[in-house]
């Protein structure tokens, strides 16, 4: 993360690895996982744009491209998480 200043107003910026679901297999439905796969362009978006953040949580120890979304409904998740 970043900060832009243009015409002397400040714009926060991220670099960001963004993720897209492909296809939910029948169990991941059944179970409530949601599958996510990296997408291979990597891209900066404006902090005010982001909502919030989730966890990953690699399927494969030796793949990081494909993981799954970690989502619990606590709002206090980052605290717990070590």
């Amino acid at each position: 993360m970043f900060t832009c200043t243009v015409d002397n107003k400040s714009y926060g910026i991220a670099f960001v690895q963004p993720y897209e679901v492909r296809r939910r297999t029948k169990n991941d439905s059944q179970l409530g996982l949601l599958r996510v796969h990296r997408n291979p362009k990597p891209e900066f978006v404006f902090l005010h744009s982001i909502g919030r953040g989730l966890v990953l949580v690699n399927v494969e120890e030796d793949d990081e491209s494909m993981c799954f979304v970690m989502d619990p409904l606590d709002t206090d998740m980052f605290e717990r998480v070590k």
